[in-house]
């Protein structure tokens, strides 16, 4: 047994070179560093809980299952609440935005007026036309808003 745990260790500590990252240099590990005693955690705990605490092999199983199933679950309803309150977040600082260069209206009129005149000789118009029109919804923006912390 003692010696197929210091093969383990040995196999675990060499540094074969495994791969190469966009830089070049060589990867050597593809987990994190702190992998092996997380698991090496896990392992102790499942000895203490299965042998010095008397619940058994099965029912330490079982039990550590149903507790990674908890963290699991609780991690997933973490990220949806925290990714509803970010959208929520963002629809509330786009309700203050008015995008004046993007409106129907607009867009229409500047697709007739490019196939009226020709698109060759619109398109630097309307390209003028449209960072003119945003420029000036930001100065507005930033007039009316001067007091916010947000501009």
């Amino acid at each position: 047994m003692m010696v197929l745990l210091r093969a383990g260790l040995l196999a675990l500590a060499a540094t074969t070179t495994l791969a190469v990252d966009l830089d070049g240099r060589p990867v050597t590990q593809l987990a994190p560093a702190g992998s092996r005693a997380v698991i090496l955690f896990f392992v102790a705990l499942f000895f203490v809980f299965s042998d010095y605490f008397g619940f058994g092999g099965t029912t330490t199983s079982i039990g550590m299952f149903l507790m990674f199933v908890l963290f699991l679950v609780s991690a997933m309803l973490w990220t949806s609440s925290a990714k509803k309150k970010t959208v929520a977040d963002a629809e509330r600082a786009l309700e203050g935005h008015s995008f004046v260069s993007l409106n129907a209206p607009l867009l229409n009129a500047g697709l007739q007026f490019g196939r009226k005149v020709g698109w060759r000789r619109a398109l630097p118009a309307l390209l003028a036309l449209f960072a003119a029109s945003g420029l000036a919804a930001e100065w507005s923006r930033h007039r009316q808003q001067h007091d916010d912390r947000a501009y």
